[in-house]
């Protein structure tokens, strides 16, 4: 045995499918990981080198709350720890899961002997703010995978992929309440909804909380309002169906148009339903009663355990004379277009790295009582020096251990920021929603094609396949890209869970991981091209090249070849059609631990 036996205590833990990550930097190894078999100790920890063997504080939710740890990088005099978590500023929701950034110092030494004795003083953590703008914003809040600090438009840029939960469409929320009448808001957040279509409109009078049902002839019920009620019809990868809902609540009304249009079935747990009646005007029914071929103005008749129906308009056959609800109409907000709740996606985000650390100059978020909500800590109440900020030698404190404790104990209390890291340009570079695979792996080529002056990102997805992106910087602006797509490659038939991507620059393959094998991917199929000099450059590939043998060819770095490409704008206008059929797939149907001859496709076992 070569070298001394070391504790994986901290470093690794008991169980593959527990989070791990490490970063060497300055001759310490720092992790994070779970140090127990129940993964409830979880830990950022340093070791190995001459400091001192610092962690983080122990079972403290306001630190840590089932993280997930993606990724660690060195910048500057920091370690940046990229994860996700339950997010403790919405404790007045349901579990709420977040993607966070966290960073130490690497010269941090730990507190005195009263407060933080070897344990971080310069922990703190942020959020990170992967969202579509809006007036309301579609959160990606999963981090998956980051990429290595890259330098891109001269800054340092890191790119994450995010995705929404497998839950979302439970987290989102299915329906919204909106009040046309009365002071009285509300929003609704149902446990269960489908994949939204096209919406619909309709109309729903919500009780508030602690209504008392009125005797029945009253027909003057103060504390009813009407509302608008948007939802959506059932979708799946076959297209959309009639909508199937559980709406989940006990304190509401339904109320329909009185007009006769597109009918819709519904399920529904609600206690009594009216259709087309007027203010006060109810039906008692008892929990899934049915209603069959209603017109505008009856009333309930069947109340039968089973499905009911309800006439919904489809908001395409709405005009803006069809009247509002206090007519009897429907018709469809006229303000802004109605969000999109529950979509399953995944989005590629870039953050800059100085405007990341800049986040952790910022104010503090704090929680005064377990009852109340997060709010910014005021600059009156930050201690001197500033807390989470790294000891500078010949200053006059030159070791953490020297920290004043008011100082020390306010890092212990208060470790999150209170504004999230937006994303560079304030939206994602790559969003993709409604497709039957979630992006969890991403791999950056910054010296792409002939010259290295390209940027391709792929993407690995949780069904084994690449997708592949050209970045193309804009002229006016150096805060967002155009991205454009490439081609998808399929990584392994059948479908397996991708555990790894890397890049293998010296042979120009993709290394794809998974349970059973390794594959080895080709970063371009120009050989698919090779026949037709249209189709080669119309593909905008950076990897590949019309050359004179009238091939399309693979460009290796710094080749000295003559050759034809247009990556800019892959303009075609001057060629030829193509003859002849083209390759279609670079996968076999050939299992993992066979070899695919031919296209370059490779598998390793």
């Amino acid at each position: 045995m070569v070298g001394d036996t070391v504790s994986g205590m901290a470093r690794c833990p008991y169980d593959p499918k527990h989070a791990n990550v490490a970063q060497f930097a300055e001759g310490n190894l720092f992790t994070a990981t779970v140090t127990d078999f129940l993964a409830i100790d979880a830990v950022i920890y340093r070791s190995l080198g001459d400091s001192l063997a610092l962690r983080t504080v122990k079972h403290d939710s306001k630190w840590f709350r089932e993280p997930y740890f993606v990724s660690a990088v060195e910048w500057g005099p920091h370690i940046y720890f990229f994860f996700r978590e339950i997010a403790m500023e919405f404790n007045y929701l349901e579990k709420v899961m977040v993607s966070r950034v966290a960073r130490v110092c690497k010269s941090d030494l730990g507190g005195s002997q009263r407060v933080l004795e070897k344990q971080w003083t310069s922990f703190l953590k942020a959020r990170l703010n992967c969202s579509v703008p809006g007036d309301s914003h579609f959160y990606f809040n999963l981090l998956h995978s980051t990429s290595p600090i890259i330098r891109m438009h001269g800054r340092d840029i890191i790119l994450g992929v995010f995705s929404t939960p497998s839950n979302s469409r439970k987290e989102q929320g299915f329906l919204q309440a909106r009040q046309t009448s009365g002071e009285m808001k509300e929003e609704q957040s149902h446990k269960e909804f489908h994949v939204p279509c096209p919406m619909y409109w309709g109309q729903t009078d919500v009780r508030p909380s602690g209504y008392t049902q009125q005797r029945r002839g009253n027909k003057e019920d103060k504390e009813h309002r009407r509302t608008g009620l948007l939802f959506q019809k059932k979708c799946d990868t076959g297209g959309c169906t009639d909508l199937t809902e559980s709406l989940l609540s006990s304190e509401e009304v339904l109320q329909t148009p009185r007009s006769p249009l597109q009918r819709t079935s519904y399920v529904s747990s609600l206690d009594s339903l009216s259709l087309n009646a007027r203010q006060g005007e109810r039906t008692q029914r008892p929990t899934w009663g049915r209603l069959s071929d209603l017109q505008g103005g009856d009333k309930v008749e069947k109340r039968k355990p089973s499905r009911h129906r309800a006439e919904l308009a489809d908001m395409s056959h709405i005009t803006s004379g069809a009247g509002g609800p206090e007519g009897g109409g429907v018709s469809a907000p006229p303000a802004a277009p109605p969000r999109w709740p529950g979509i399953p996606g995944s989005a590629v985000c870039a953050f800059d790295m100085e405007q990341l650390a800049s986040v952790f100059e910022g104010r503090f978020k704090e929680q005064k009582s377990s009852e109340s909500i997060w709010t910014p800590v005021p600059d009156d109440f930050i201690p001197k020096p500033r807390p989470g900020g790294c000891a500078v030698q010949g200053s006059k404190f030159n070791s953490s251990n020297a920290f004043p404790d008011e100082m020390l104990n306010f890092v212990k209390t208060h470790p999150l920021m209170d504004e999230a890291v937006p994303s560079l340009g304030q939206r994602p570079w790559i969003v993709r929603t409604m497709v039957r695979y979630q992006l969890n792996k991403i791999v950056v080529d910054t010296e792409a094609g002939p010259h290295r002056n390209r940027t391709v990102l792929f993407l690995g997805s949780s069904r084994g396949n690449i997708l592949k992106f050209l970045i193309m910087p804009n002229q006016d602006n150096s805060v967002t890209n155009s991205n454009i797509f490439l081609e998808e490659l399929e990584g392994y038939n059948p479908d397996k869970q991708l555990l790894s991507l890397t890049l293998d620059r010296p042979s120009h393959t993709l290394l794809l991981a998974f349970p059973s094998c390794l594959v080895r991917v080709p970063l371009a199929r120009c050989q698919l091209y090779s026949r037709c000099m249209k189709n080669c450059i119309a593909s905008r590939d950076p990897y590949c090249g019309w050359t004179r043998g009238s091939t399309c060819s693979f460009l290796r770095p710094g080749t000295r070849l003559p050759f034809e490409q247009d990556v800019e704008q892959g303009n075609v206008a001057h060629l030829g059609d193509c003859d002849g059929p083209v390759g279609a797939t670079l996968i076999s149907e050939q299992p993992c631990r066979q070899s695919s001859k031919g296209d370059g496709w490779t598998a390793l076992t």
